[in-house]
């Protein structure tokens, strides 16, 4: 389990990405219209929704992780956060490169798999870490 001071400062760092994807969803929505796409700015707006829900996902995790009922992995947290932050950072990076001078991040896009499949993996190893408190729980004598 995280010190009370690396949980404060994962929580910190989640609600500060849900405020960023908050602020570039309204930048998108307004000063990027002009500018990217209708594809673009959708992939824009993919990244944004990633950012938020995951992160809220990694809030949940931790409420999880300070009921002491679950037995979840600080792995788990990590590679959440680190999976969400690379396939999100991967979509910005999509989504601008049809700008002048900017087409080499489109090889980014190669990059987003890669924080999906961490995304998936951290919700499996959720899932997995859940199970195993239940069986615990089941198992020790009252």
């Amino acid at each position: 389990m995280f010190d009370q001071k690396k949980t404060t400062r994962v929580l910190a760092l989640c609600v500060f990405s849900i405020a960023v994807s908050i602020a570039l969803d309204a930048f998108g929505a307004h000063g990027l219209k002009s500018i990217l796409s209708e594809q673009k700015l959708e992939v824009f707006h993919k990244a944004n929704r990633y950012l938020m829900l995951q992160n809220m996902g990694a809030i949940l995790i931790l409420l999880l992780k300070s009921t002491n009922k679950f037995h979840i992995k600080n792995q788990t947290l990590v590679i959440l956060i680190l999976g969400t932050w690379i396939f999100s950072m991967a979509l910005y990076a999509v989504a601008f490169s049809e700008l002048n001078g900017l087409s080499i991040l489109r090889f980014a896009g190669a990059i987003a798999p890669i924080g999906g499949t961490l995304m998936i993996l951290a919700w499996v190893l959720l899932a997995v870490n859940v199970l195993k408190s239940h069986q615990h729980e089941n198992t020790d004598p009252a």
